[in-house]
């Protein structure tokens, strides 16, 4: 499993009832087999970056953090900040099992969603990266790999350091 930072989706349950504006019960499969709109499957994603063919290559590593890294003392991550998703220890979990943390840099992300049947339009979450990915690696906008997170590179090999220092 690898991370994308950021990575997270927009939560179905905060946007509005198509049914509410539309006078249709149903608009589709995802709401006629469970009853519930919010697993209405006609909301369509209005990228931020048009994204271009993915192009298989080896991914790099940053060299140094991006301004919003998460591993950087002052993330909202390090923070506690609850309206992002992830905390200091699941970083560190990351960096300890050695699973990939791909940076976000250049990686599309949806403005807003739009409701094809009826027009409705939501605006997007800003830390909500939705890459194409191969082969568990995610792509830029640019049809280039991800690079590896510079924090979590870091870390990582602080963490190796110490155990190899403790002789584990």
């Amino acid at each position: 499993m690898s991370f994308v930072c950021g990575g997270h989706n927009p939560t179905a349950e905060y946007w509005p009832n198509p049914e509410k504006w539309s006078g249709e019960l149903y608009c589709c499969w995802g709401v006629i087999n469970s009853g519930d709109y919010r697993d209405c499957s006609c909301w369509e994603p209005i990228y931020d970056l048009e994204q271009q063919p993915v192009t298989i290559a080896e991914a790099g590593c940053r060299t140094v953090p991006c301004h919003d890294c998460a591993y950087r003392v002052d993330s909202p991550e390090r923070q506690g900040d609850e309206s992002v998703v992830g905390d200091d220890y699941e970083l560190q979990r990351i960096v300890a099992l050695g699973q990939p943390f791909w940076c976000h840099q250049g990686i599309r992300r949806p403005v807003a969603f739009v409701h094809y049947p009826t027009g409705i339009v939501v605006p997007g979450d800003a830390a909500d990266y939705r890459p194409p990915m191969r082969q568990s690696r995610p792509y830029k906008a640019d049809g280039t790999p991800a690079d590896m997170c510079a924090g979590w590179a870091s870390r990582r090999l602080r963490y190796l350091y110490e155990e190899a220092r403790r002789g584990a």
